[in-house]
């Protein structure tokens, strides 16, 4: 054997002794296109024991290993990231889902990257794979995802060093009155859809420091000029391991208005307030104190009569669709009393809606919505 020979196999040795432990999978291949080696972690992340049931070759894995990308789609076996490697590209951060053609059930999402070390003239001696099981982190994003798509109250996620949009749901665009093309890609400052520029210069450096705000009240623009009172709850979470802002937006205008005619009565009885109640007068207390963080305990007065009916029938499985019809108001409306609803009772979805109203006694056979009665 030559010594050229000796060489080169004593640094694979030493290659494979190194990366052994790893918690990232390695495949080390020849540049024929054999696979020669794989630590622990990669095997794992195949749901094998051992280097031959990965394949003789980067064409045997292709046939035992089914690749797709995100979107679903498969990948051609001329791109899999081992045949690509085999003809001495070299990649970065290439995101697929595998699965094993014998048990389509079992599946990982690899992130992966490729290394092509050469010899002294340049000629590529040892082809590497290095991949991550991203798995779980994915299932998190997409489970993410869903939420934000499905919710019914506004939100916005943007970059924290431009903040610029990068995604926004269905209900800030309803809401808002925008197309989405005419926000994702823009910065907030161009959007300008917060009404107070100082209010938005604030916000900003607020939640740089803290990380989060929760319910700040800001009013809002529409794209037809048309101002909201929102509360705006904010969040620092990185995606794709870029840190990002997610804004979620709570429209209270109707609250406010109700707040409002509340006070303006209560300020006015007040003028001789002589026979005016305790109780009143703590409820005055308590409206005037509607931007602090935590919001008082609640009954069932304290919902308009709206959102009672809202209430009602989220109680009786309605979806947002049903309510809307129901109740004959627009299925952007109801997402706004729906999320009034949820503020005010200080709960996060339906179930605990319903849960509230039962414990309270709410909502016997007999009741219907105002209107219907």
């Amino acid at each position: 054997m030559s010594q050229d020979v000796l060489t080169t196999e004593t640094n694979r040795r030493q290659l494979q002794q190194i990366i052994a432990g790893l918690s990232d999978g390695v495949i080390l291949l020849d540049p024929d296109q054999s696979i020669l080696w794989a630590n622990e972690a990669a095997l794992a992340m195949h749901g094998v024991s051992q280097v031959s049931d990965l394949g003789a070759n980067a064409e045997a894995y292709a046939k035992r290993f089914a690749l797709r990308h995100n979107n679903n789609h498969g990948v051609p076996a001329d791109s899999y990231p081992i045949n690509r490697v085999a003809r001495g590209e070299t990649f970065s951060d290439v995101l697929v889902e595998v699965s094993s053609a014998a048990d389509e059930e079992r599946t990982w999402v690899h992130r992966v990257r490729s290394l092509v070390l050469t010899d002294s003239h340049g000629k590529p001696q040892l082809l590497v794979l290095i991949m991550d099981d991203v798995t779980d982190r994915v299932s998190a994003e997409q489970r993410f995802a869903t939420a934000f798509r499905l919710s019914p109250v506004p939100i916005l996620l943007c970059g924290a060093a431009d903040q610029r949009v990068l995604d926004v749901n269905e209900a800030f665009l309803d809401t808002l009155g925008y197309p989405s093309e005419e926000v994702l890609g823009i910065s907030i400052a161009q959007i300008d859809f917060i009404d107070d520029k100082n209010a938005r210069i604030w916000l900003f450096a607020a939640l740089e420091k803290s990380g989060s705000l929760d319910r700040i009240d800001v009013r809002v623009r529409r794209k037809d000029a048309g101002l909201i009172d929102c509360t705006v709850s904010a969040d620092t979470v990185n995606i794709q391991d870029n840190p990002c802002y997610l804004l979620v937006l709570v429209d209270i205008t109707e609250r406010r208005r109700t707040e409002l005619e509340l006070v303006s009565a209560i300020e006015e009885a007040m003028k001789d307030a002589s026979w005016f109640s305790r109780t009143l007068i703590e409820k005055l207390s308590r409206v005037k104190n509607v931007n602090s963080p935590k919001l008082p305990s609640v009954s069932f007065t304290d919902l308009t009569a709206r959102e009672r009916d809202v209430l009602g029938l989220i109680c009786e499985g309605r979806a947002d669709k049903e309510i809307a019809a129901r109740l004959k108001l627009a299925p952007n409306t109801v997402r706004n009393h729906v999320a009034a609803v949820y503020l005010k009772l200080n709960v996060h979805s339906r179930s605990e809606a319903i849960v509230w109203a039962r414990e309270w006694g709410l909502f016997s056979k007999e009741w219907r919505p105002k209107g219907q009665r």
